[in-house]
């Protein structure tokens, strides 16, 4: 239902699809389970950061960065803005050293 569209556009015509939005453990209908987006999201996260190259870009929207931020790093995001990036680092654990236009929940 709210594919291609606006997000104000979507919360007028569809609010009670946007409002489920908010909980990552909802899905709305016809949407994919958080267990399953998880599990794809992490795994690929996984096989990037254990390349062997030095640095990598991941280009992706908010769902997927607070899914790693949240099960790889156990923080929560209260808003991720657009064009958000984090920057993080491995040094035998993955580390968040910074991020600009997002909030983490304390």
């Amino acid at each position: 239902h709210l594919t291609g569209m606006k997000k104000s556009h979507a919360a007028k015509r569809h609010a009670h699809h946007v409002a489920k939005l908010k909980n990552y453990q909802e899905s709305v209908d016809g949407g994919e389970d958080y267990g399953p987006f998880k599990n794809r999201v992490v795994a690929a996260f996984g096989e990037l950061a254990s390349s062997p190259h030095n640095t990598i870009a991941i280009v992706c929207h908010g769902g997927p960065i607070g899914c790693i931020l949240r099960e790889l790093l156990g923080k929560e995001t209260k808003y991720i803005g657009k064009c958000a990036y984090f920057e993080l680092q491995k040094h035998g654990k993955l580390m968040l050293v910074g991020m600009k236009n997002a909030e983490l929940e304390k």
